[in-house]
């Protein structure tokens, strides 16, 4: 079974994620920002992780 993702328009119209987030003390405007600022970390990318060589000889990787 496959589920799709919800927009954040889904997820803050949601009736039971609204009982949840009020529940909680989280305002709209809070989950918004929140969703809103996820969203736009996931698309900058990252750094590489890429580990130079030097540094795992360093610690007996290599």
């Amino acid at each position: 079974m496959t589920y799709k993702d919800l927009s954040i328009a889904d997820v803050l119209t949601d009736p039971l994620i609204r009982q949840v987030m009020r529940a909680d003390g989280v305002s709209l405007s809070g989950m918004a920002l929140l969703l809103h600022t996820a969203a736009r970390k996931q698309k900058t990318p990252q750094k590489s992780r890429h580990v130079p060589e030097a540094a795992l000889r360093m610690r007996g990787s290599v």
